[in-house]
């Protein structure tokens, strides 16, 4: 099902979740494919209701114009960011107040950013959790914990759950 994802489909994903108001639009820098591809990819999340089509504000990019006038853009579902291994805002968190985004902001879309949300969000990440989002082989991720990012400073703690299954965070930058 979702887990077959390929690695645009993660990206543009990753991407509006990244987003505080989850808009799939504009697109991230990084995808190259051709405008046919990605359209096609974009019908492709649509049928699989990872991305849903909402009405388009004044400053929103726009998904697709009516012809009585009306525009659309996307946004990602909560289905779309379980997909991705991040947990969708819930009901109760939500308020008249300005919303929160479901991960911590990151900086771009790459594999390594995706990674690093997971990382950031309160309960972590596994293992499997990051392969799944990234495709990548446990020694691959495990490569990446250890030698990108705690060699880059960035400190990584891991915790055994009492579920027994290893989970790991970005540790919080405190402040002053």
């Amino acid at each position: 099902m979702t887990s077959q994802l390929n690695d645009t489909q993660r990206i543009i994903l990753a991407a509006a979740a990244e987003r505080e108001d989850l808009r799939v639009l504009p697109l991230p820098k990084s995808i190259t494919a051709p405008p046919v591809a990605v359209r096609k990819t974009i019908l492709k999340l649509l049928t699989l209701e990872l991305i849903a089509e909402v009405d388009a504000g004044s400053e929103d990019a726009v998904w697709l114009n009516a012809e009585g006038g009306g525009r659309t853009t996307l946004i990602i579902t909560p289905a779309g960011l379980t997909s991705i291994g991040v947990e969708p805002p819930s009901s109760t968190e939500q308020s008249d107040e300005e919303p929160s985004p479901p991960v911590p902001a990151k900086t771009g879309d790459t594999k390594s950013e995706i990674v690093v949300a997971l990382l950031r969000r309160q309960k972590g990440a596994s293992i499997e959790e990051m392969m799944e989002a990234t495709n990548w082989q446990p020694h691959s991720v495990r490569g990446f914990l250890s030698g990108h990012l705690k060699k880059k400073g960035v400190p990584v703690i891991s915790d055994k759950g009492s579920d027994g299954v290893r989970r790991y965070f970005i540790a919080p930058i405190k402040s002053d």
